[in-house]
């Protein structure tokens, strides 16, 4: 072993190493977050997938429902009138929008381990997945860098450290479980595979593209994001196939792959709902979430987009800027090489269709911004390279510490969040409900809050009143063919306002098919606070 050799191997071990301890470093700073009652910034997905588990538990298991994500409990009371769209024909309302998997592995790490269906779990697990994206990361990194750049390992540290410290990671891939953070580690690994065959036709092998196609399918199980990427992928390979007939088997791959993925996810959930509630569900979730601009401007739906990068990645975007106009200012930009050039042309490009396809549902959540930290944590790491040592770990110094600071600063450790709400007020509202029988619905003028209803182990109809409550009934009944009615008598709750007490007010609603009679309604309603999700 040459003594050049030596000293790479260990550079490299160094710098893993220093990698991993940081990250370390990372659950320290998260740790007066994590296991507090789920209540804000997002927390609403930790809840729905507590309920998911619950509930598939409840029912005997998760095979009861072909793994279909539910969205209710058990009970009778939190059943509804089934309209085969996005009720099945049991009352459960189903979630379709994405494949099943960021609610079965969850569900499998619980089962296996005999874990109680509490958040802190679901956190230690989306934990690891940052770990192993990181990890990962380093990898690209190393793939992507030529090996003849000075200061190699230093960049590659500088880019694992912004993905590991950037506000937006620290709690998205901490107590903001989603199913875009956990493909992270998929969608790297994707790049890892895909990059040396796109540079280099000798290195299309079954080896690499075995576990690509398996990639592929496990993603689209999780989020449709690898859909743009492989489109704008076969498309350079359509054109290298030209020149280099192998190129067909990377087109074939990802063709096959992405295919059997959508298959995969349309033949499991019409498995349970059938194929034309799948197939409704899908359109109309697409018609919801693509570029409607309903009630809003373009313009004023983008700068929300925008908004999300500075609460993501504010302090790397400032880094970012100084990086690149010192490095401008003394004619010292980094030199691209080809590879690094396709890999930001390609993921570029994806990321863009990606938020702009799905424009109204990436405006309306934070986390659809999570893939680009990727991008910006590679391109910020390349001009880092640039600068001085002593200014490079001055500006690294900086980005953690305005990191750390923006991170507590959004999510305020203690009792208390930035705007006052308490973070257990959700959790007492909850409680103070659980004791409700099983067999009465609940009824309050709350908008759709899953954190309340985890707690509450119950599910909750927003109605401001009778007469709002009959809209409701009438407009999940709306799509229900004729043989699949059936007579419904359900006692309903209405909660009063600041005690959180619950008075029972009998709503029997006779066969709500056939228009929802009432034949006895005594109400008193009381408005409770809308608890908007931060």
């Amino acid at each position: 072993m040459t003594l050049h050799s030596f000293v790479q191997i260990t550079t490299r071990k160094r710098a893993l190493c220093v990698v991993l301890v940081l990250f370390m470093l990372s659950i320290l700073i998260r740790l007066p977050n994590l296991n507090r009652a789920v209540s804000k910034h997002y927390e609403f997905n930790t809840a729905v997938v507590m309920i998911n588990i619950i509930s598939w538990r409840q029912a005997g298991g998760g095979d009861k429902f072909h793994y279909t994500p539910v969205m209710n409990f058990q009970h009778p009371g939190d059943k509804l009138p089934p309209n085969n769209l996005f009720v099945d024909k049991n009352g459960n309302t189903v979630y379709l929008s994405y494949g099943p998997g960021w609610y079965v592995i969850p569900y499998f790490f619980y089962q296996l381990l005999n874990l109680p269906a509490v958040p802190i779990y679901l956190e230690i697990l989306n934990l690891v997945f940052h770990v192993i994206s990181v990890s990962l990361f380093f990898f690209l990194l190393e793939q992507l860098i030529p090996s003849g750049e000075p200061r190699r390992y230093s960049i590659i540290m500088a880019g694992c450290i912004f993905m590991t410290f950037s506000p937006g990671i620290l709690w998205f891939l901490g107590n903001g479980y989603i199913n875009i953070g956990i493909m992270l580690p998929f969608d790297i690994g994707v790049f890892l595979l895909v990059l040396p065959m796109l540079n280099d036709s000798a290195k299309i092998s079954a080896s690499r593209l075995v576990p690509l196609g398996i990639l592929n399918v496990v993603l689209i199980y999780i989020d449709w994001y690898i859909l743009f990427f492989s489109l704008l992928t076969s498309i350079v390979a359509l054109f290298k196939f030209r020149l280099d007939k192998k190129y067909g088997w990377l087109l074939f791959v990802l063709i096959l792959s992405v295919a059997s993925g959508i298959v995969l996810v349309f033949i499991q959930f019409a498995s349970y709902m059938g194929q034309e509630a799948v197939a409704g569900y899908w359109f109309h979730r697409f018609s919801d979430r693509g570029l409607n601009l309903a009630g809003s401007s373009f313009t004023k739906k983008l700068s929300y987009l925008l908004a999300y990068f500075l609460t993501s990645y504010l302090p790397l975007i400032i880094l970012l800027l100084i990086s690149f106009l010192n490095g401008w200012r003394r004619k010292i930009l980094p030199v691209w090489s080809d590879s690094e050039i396709l890999f930001l042309r390609l993921f570029t490009a994806s990321l863009l269709f990606y938020n702009f396809l799905l424009f109204d549902w990436s405006t309306d959540h934070e986390f659809a911004i999570l893939p680009w930290s990727i991008l910006i944590s590679f391109i910020a790491a390349r001009l880092i390279g640039s600068l001085t040592n002593k200014m490079a770990y001055r500006m690294m110094g900086f980005f953690i510490i305005l990191a750390v600071a923006q991170y507590y600063y959004i999510n305020r450790p203690g009792p208390i969040a930035r705007d006052g709400l308490p973070y257990d007020r959700f959790k007492k509202l909850g409680e103070s409900l659980s004791h409700i029988p099983p067999d009465y619905s609940i009824c309050i003028n709350l908008e759709q809050n899953p954190m309340v209803e985890y707690y509450a182990g119950r599910n909750i109809l927003r109605a401001a009143d009778s007469l709002s409550f009959i809209h409701q009934m009438d407009r999940y009944t709306r799509c229900i063919r004729a043989d699949q009615g059936s007579r419904i008598a359900e006692f309903f709750h209405f909660a009063e306002n600041t005690q959180f007490d619950i008075q029972p007010f009998h709503h029997y609603f006779n066969n709500p098919i056939a228009g929802g009679n009432i034949f006895h309604v005594i109400s008193e309603i009381a408005r409770l606070d809308s608890f908007h999700n931060h």
